[in-house]
């Protein structure tokens, strides 16, 4: 069972309403529940909804919290993908891996998840050569700190798998789904 996600998307509805109700000082409390409600309207693709909740809650965050920023900017940027607006989900997955090189270095996972959305990103706009880099310094950086097969690491595959497809190359793309 996956859970109640319409339920889940009630309790924040009235979450969101108490935190507004805080003014200021409710400000990250409200940008962290939109993002929440953001990422669970994407689930149920509802997607101008998800948007509206995202962007509010990006603007709320600003500059008051890095890391809560780049986790709203991972799912911007596949939210930006699934509404067919590449050019800016490539601008939020390149403002992701920026924040996360600055704020962790080059071989962080937090980095390594980042370069995971750049790759899948730049999928979507036919870049493989860049989407192919992309996911080897991800898996770089996982095998280096948390190990692979690793949960983070399956949008990298499904992208590897996805070029193999296209490729003509059937078999490799099955031993890539397989991992």
């Amino acid at each position: 069972d996956k859970g109640d996600t319409k339920g889940a998307i009630a309790v924040l509805d009235a979450a969101v309403s108490d935190a507004e109700a805080l003014g200021e000082p409710g400000t990250t409390v409200l940008a962290e529940l939109l993002g929440q409600r953001g990422y669970a309207a994407t689930q149920l693709f509802r997607l101008e909804a998800a948007e509206g909740d995202l962007q509010r809650s990006l603007k709320l965050v600003g500059n008051r919290s890095p890391v809560t920023a780049n986790g709203l900017r991972k799912h911007l940027a596949n939210l930006l993908v699934l509404l067919n607006r590449r050019e800016e989900a490539q601008l939020q997955a390149a403002d992701l891996l920026d924040s996360n090189r600055k704020l962790f270095g080059d071989a962080h996972p937090e980095t390594a998840r980042a370069w995971v959305v750049v790759g899948k990103v730049a999928f979507y706009q036919r870049d493989e050569a860049l989407a192919l880099s992309a996911h080897d310094k991800a898996e770089r950086i996982f095998k280096q700190t948390l190990g692979l097969p690793h949960p983070d690491f399956v949008d990298a595959l499904v992208t590897r798998g996805a070029i193999e497809y296209d490729h003509g190359n059937l078999d490799r793309a099955v031993a890539i789904t397989r991992e």
